[in-house]
């Protein structure tokens, strides 16, 4: 379900948005900050868990990625969480910039996934496979999240992919 109740009356400028939004957002953020606490409290190494962390936790949250369309903010907020237990994790000072988490070997950084960019990557994944869908339905659902999008200020899938797609052999 989107959260959005579509018996209710929508005005111009207004939405309906059920509390099953809310409640989807606190089973997010509960699953991630209890396997980040799990993680926190094994004995393995500092950089052990951000390997797991790395490799285990964001391919765990993925699939909550995929299913629903949550506000950009509220991903920020993830990462907020994750910044706080890596550094811990890894031993880096608070004041330290968190790019150095995310920056490639290259740049000096340690190239850890920073679970907005993959967020926003699911997404975009998403959309591509709504889009071009050989099933009318589903382009059509699609094109009315794309209507919605358009008028919104928000971050969302269908205003970023306006590139062409290139057709995959």
């Amino acid at each position: 379900s989107s959260g959005i109740n579509a018996e209710w009356p929508l005005r111009p400028g207004y939405m309906y948005v059920d509390l099953e939004v809310k409640e989807i957002r606190s089973m997010i953020k509960k699953k991630l900050e209890d396997l980040l606490e799990t993680t926190s409290n094994d004995e393995i190494t500092g950089p052990m868990k951000a390997w797991v962390y790395n490799h285990l936790i964001i391919s765990k949250m993925s699939w909550g990625f995929t299913v629903y369309n949550l506000p950009i903010t509220f991903v920020r907020e993830l990462g907020a969480l994750c910044n706080r237990y890596l550094k811990k994790w890894l031993g880096i000072a608070h004041p330290c910039t968190t790019t150095v988490l995310y920056r490639s070997r290259d740049q000096k950084g340690l190239q850890l996934k920073n679970i907005c960019t993959e967020y926003k990557v699911i997404q975009l994944i998403k959309g591509h496979q709504l889009c071009n869908s050989s099933d009318p339905y589903i382009k059509k659902v699609y094109s009315n999240h794309k209507a919605i999008a358009d008028t919104q200020k928000m971050w969302s899938y269908p205003k970023k992919e306006k590139r062409p797609t290139a057709t995959l052999r």
